[in-house]
């Protein structure tokens, strides 16, 4: 390189900042007071959750033959000791106090969102929870003074009776619809580890809230099963009843001919939100001044319908973002073909990320499509597949090429249609994705399965019934996992939750099917990460057998949320 280059030039450069420096009493620096001496304090504290609020939307269908179960429990989840201060590097600034909660700005175009939360706990109580026995506890039984109508015939089935008296906790728990006043329960969870839960018809007003305080708190969990017996909504669908966040993305619905796509928007809190929500389709990201700035008012429900506010479009991205406050959303998707139903589904709130998970696409004949949209950057994704044999490049389907913005569909049934696979989807820019499963019969059903977070914490899935068959599906896409798997009886005899381990070989997935002990009227598991596992990812399949196709649908198995970072000094200025 030439006399003058930047390579001779920069120790000139660090010379001269080196001599200003030494005489720093020249230019007066040496006229400062000694730097404060920083003495390391407590890193933040990890207490348990003090409050939870999870949203079941409850989808309104006037007319029709729809009927949505919703069954909430508080589970007995092991509570991890707080972390001991770690001491941190002495260049991080003196602390301010913790700051009460502030609206949420939104994040950049198309960036990855934050992964979704339960809401921060106002009260935190650090105590552990009390220890259950590890005996069979049953629901509560339904209050006496709110009567509940029986669902209309073919509808998803009510809460199970009680049969034996289980542990006591502090706090309170229960189920019931969202409201403007004080939240009143239908249903309460009287102790620990015993399910709720109650049927809905489609004359609802309104979504249904399961909320927790205390020891209830931790273990909160909720699911709805949503079922149409006939008609233009004839299918199953299942969601997991859903905290508040300020970010979240669905991807694989639609506006065009026979395709009805409805967002939910639920507000649990408070203080108004306002939320954007950004379409993206075929051609691009779409121009929807109706979806901008919209205002969910305290403890109500938006509801938007997709087809009047972006209609004719063949397939749909949304991401919702809460600018102000938070929200809980959800969207509810069916399909028809002239006079035909041809499914319902939720589709699955996921994340956009450079790395996804597809832990299922599930086996047998008919359609399977893959859904991807890069919303940032045009974007070569690479795909793998995972089988019960291991990792695998799938021939023919080795890559694809997205532009920025636009939603874009490929058929996979060629490569997935013999066995039962995962999908891991990777990219240098983020992406969000999901499959959609078309099952064949007279009158067909749709599953979707969308890219799910990682298992890093026990999870539950309720609502387990013996009309169904119910199966958990994992996918270990990294190094092997293992986990436990403990079944609780709901109704009949009393009697011990039964436990295995399940282990998930690197790069393969496992179904594991879930029967109701004899006897039991129902059932609900919890889901747990062995220590030392590796990266687990689960979904919940839920099929019923009917004359006419069978009715299937899937759901992602979250991890719940039991303990919160409470934010503390990390360094105590002293004078020296």
């Amino acid at each position: 390189m030439s006399p003058g280059g930047g390579l001779r030039r920069a120790p000139v450069w660090v010379a001269v900042v080196g001599v200003l420096a030494a005489s720093g009493a020249v230019v007066g620096l040496g006229a400062l007071a000694p730097a404060p001496r920083r003495e390391p304090v407590a890193a933040p504290r990890s207490v348990p959750v003090a409050s939870a609020a999870l949203v079941c939307p409850a989808p309104l269908a006037e007319g029709t033959r729809l009927a949505t179960a919703i069954t909430a429990v508080s589970a007995t989840v092991p509570q991890p000791a707080a972390a001991s201060p770690t001491p941190t590097a002495p260049t991080v600034s003196p602390p301010a106090s913790p700051s009460a909660s502030t609206p949420v700005a939104p994040p950049p175009s198309g960036s990855a969102p934050p992964s979704p939360t339960a809401p921060t706990p106002t009260a935190p109580t650090p105590a552990a929870p009390t220890p259950t026995a590890p005996t069979v506890s049953p629901p509560a039984s339904p209050s006496a003074s709110t009567p509940i109508a029986p669902p209309p015939s073919g509808s998803a089935p009510p809460a199970p009776s009680p049969s034996a008296s289980p542990p006591a906790a502090s706090g309170t728990a229960g189920i019931g619809p969202l409201g403007s006043g004080a939240f009143t329960p239908l249903r309460t969870l009287s102790a620990l580890d015993a399910p709720a839960g109650f049927a809905v018809t489609g004359k609802s007003s309104g979504p249904v809230l399961a909320a927790a305080t205390g020891q209830f708190a931790p273990g909160l969990a909720a699911d709805q099963l949503t079922r149409g017996s006939d008609g233009p909504l004839r299918g199953l669908a299942l969601q997991p009843c859903g905290p508040a966040v300020s970010d979240a993305w669905f991807i694989g619905g639609g506006s065009g001919v026979g395709r009805t796509t409805t967002l939910y928007l639920s507000n649990v809190e408070d203080q108004p939100s306002l939320v954007d929500v950004r379409m993206y389709g075929a051609a691009g990201e779409l121009d929807v001044p109706a979806a901008r700035g919209v205002v969910v008012p305290p403890h109500r429900r938006v509801v938007l319908a997709l087809g009047k506010i972006a209609p004719a479009q063949s397939t749909l991205a949304v991401r919702v973002i809460a600018r102000e406050g938070r929200v809980s959303p959800a969207v509810f998707d069916n399909t028809v073909a002239g006079s035909q139903p041809q499914g319902i589904e939720y589709l699955p709130l996921t994340e956009a990320r450079r790395r996804i998970v597809l832990p299922a696409v599930l086996a047998g004949e008919g359609t399977r499509e893959l859904t991807l949209l890069a919303p940032r950057a045009d974007a070569e994704v690479r795909v793998s597949m995972l089988t019960q044999d291991g990792a695998i490049t799938p021939v023919g389907l080795e890559s694809v090429s997205l532009q920025a913005g636009k939603v874009t569909r490929v058929r996979i049934e060629q490569v997935t249609a013999k066995a039962g696979v995962g999908l891991v989807l990777r990219a240098r820019t983020p992406l969000v994705g999901a499959v959609r499963a078309v099952l064949p019969g007279q009158l067909p059903d749709t599953a979707d399965v969308a890219g799910t977070p990682v298992l890093d914490a026990a999870a539950v899935v309720t609502g387990i019934t013996s009309g169904r068959s119910t199966a958990l599906i994992l996918a270990a896409p990294r190094k092997a996992a293992r986990v436990r798997l403990t079944v609780h009886a709901v109704g009949g005899p009393k009697r011990a939750p039964v436990t295995r381990e399940l282990a998930v070989a690197s790069g393969t997935t496992l179904r594991a099917t879930v029967t109701v002990p004899s006897g039991a009227s129902s059932a609900w598991v919890l889901l747990e990460p062995v220590a030392g596992s590796g990266p687990v990812h689960a979904v919940r399949r839920v099929a019923e057998s009917g004359t006419r196709g069978v009715l299937v649908t899937t759901a992602p198995v979250l991890p719940l949320t039991p303990r919160v970072d409470i934010p503390t000094a990390l360094f105590r200025v002293a004078a020296s």
